[in-house]
């Protein structure tokens, strides 16, 4: 167990749980850009003070690369995230963003093909009366 993860499970289910909440505010692009750093060899060199950067909606660069370059409106979150790692270990963070995403992603193409099916529901009923 590495010095950053939680050694006490009841502690460790409060800290998934704080994870949890935090990260169903933020934005599916600052779930994929947390991810690409939980997924980057890179995750390793990460300091505190590149979360607090991360967290102030600053790009950080670790190596030769550069991660939350772009302004991602939940910086705090995916600072969250990234801190939330270095406690309990990537592998579960990383695990649980993943699930996160894809369940966004399945919302988002959901909300997509609801809306069009409405539009064309729509266009069909105007068509009948007119």
């Amino acid at each position: 167990m590495g010095r950053w993860e939680h050694r006490d499970e009841a502690g460790r289910g409060e800290l998934i749980a704080e994870l949890h909440r935090l990260t169903a505010k933020a934005s599916l692009p600052s779930l994929r850009e947390a991810i690409r750093l939980l997924e980057s060899e890179q995750f390793e060199a990460l300091t505190p003070d590149h979360i607090r950067e991360v967290a102030d909606y600053r790009s950080i660069e670790l190596g030769s690369e550069r991660f939350f370059h772009r302004a991602f409106t939940p910086g705090k979150e995916a600072a969250a995230s990234l801190a939330f790692a270095r406690r309990l270990g990537r592998r579960v963070v990383l695990e649980d963003l993943q699930r996160l995403r894809a369940s966004l992603g399945r919302s988002a193409a959901e909300s997509v093909a609801g809306a069009r099916g409405d539009s064309e529901i729509a266009s069909c009923g105007s068509d009948a009366q007119g």
